[in-house]
């Protein structure tokens, strides 16, 4: 080994390493952001089936848009009541009593505003505004 190549591993690791950091965190970024994307999409589907399956009961408690929204809320660790926002068609109402109609398409949308916690722990400053994103699913369905 010649005396002038004695650390040239080492620059050549400081030249690429940060490179290989930023490829990395970029992977992990996209494969968590899928991961909630399928999440948002399952609890969609979970809502529209339980507007499907929903029937007046006779208690007069349980409402066809409060067993969507449980069953949303159940499916997704993501969800935030206070910030994030789920849709359902008026064919699916907060009546106790009322059914829906044979035939009538029931729609249910959730629209998830995600804030990834790496950035918010890394790359915030104090004064710049979050990152949020927001991750749409939405999905109708015909009831029987």
């Amino acid at each position: 080994m010649k005396k002038k190549e004695k650390g040239q591993s080492m620059v050549e690791f400081a030249l690429v390493f940060p490179i290989m950091l930023l490829v990395v965190t970029g992977i992990t970024f996209l494969f968590y952001l899928f991961g909630v994307l399928v999440t948002t999409h399952n609890a969609v589907s979970e809502g529209g089936r339980a507007a499907l399956v929903w029937r007046p009961d006779g208690d007069g408690v349980s409402t066809c848009i409060g067993d969507v929204t449980d069953a949303i809320e159940r499916i997704t660790p993501f969800f935030d009541p206070a910030r994030d926002v789920i849709a359902v068609s008026a064919n699916c109402s907060a009546d106790p009593w009322a059914r829906i109609p044979s035939g009538n398409n029931v729609y249910v949308g959730l629209v998830i505003y995600w804030e990834p916690t790496f950035y918010s722990t890394l790359f915030k400053d104090e004064w710049d505004p979050p990152m949020i994103i927001p991750l749409p699913a939405s999905v109708e369905v015909v009831h029987q």
